[in-house]
């Protein structure tokens, strides 16, 4: 099983998990409750790598881009270590109003689903 830990500004993969147990312990108390706007990953990546904010916003945002037009037109898109994005297909169905009881078609839709990786798993639980 490949874990990884944060080693002086890197990512390593290491085998096996006695050295992870103390970072998965680490990376949930920081991240419980928090949510990370866009903002918030451009600020982080710019002083990180020595990028102006707004070089950064442009790479974060083309590669939003570029993962919403490759889901339009491929309907998949797997990222390793991280998860599957993937367009689904709802099937349209009879639903009821339920303030008056009325019949309701819901026509058919693409829906996009997210399956984290088991590393993301093992890393959020």
């Amino acid at each position: 099983m490949a874990v990884f830990f944060r080693n002086e500004d890197k990512m390593e993969i290491v085998q096996g998990a006695p050295r992870a147990a103390p970072l998965l312990n680490r990376v949930r108390a920081e991240l419980k409750g928090a949510v990370m706007t866009k903002k918030e990953i451009v600020k982080m990546l710019a002083g990180k790598y020595g990028l102006t904010q707004i070089e950064v916003k442009e790479i974060v945002q083309g590669w939003l881009e570029a993962l919403i037009n490759t889901l339009d037109k491929k309907g998949k898109v797997e990222l390793r270590n991280f998860g599957v994005f993937k367009v689904k297909q709802r099937n349209g169905r009879v639903a009821r109003n339920p303030r008056t009881g009325e019949r309701v078609d819901v026509p058919p839709r693409k829906v996009v689903t997210f399956k984290p990786s088991r590393l993301m798993e093992k890393i959020i639980r």
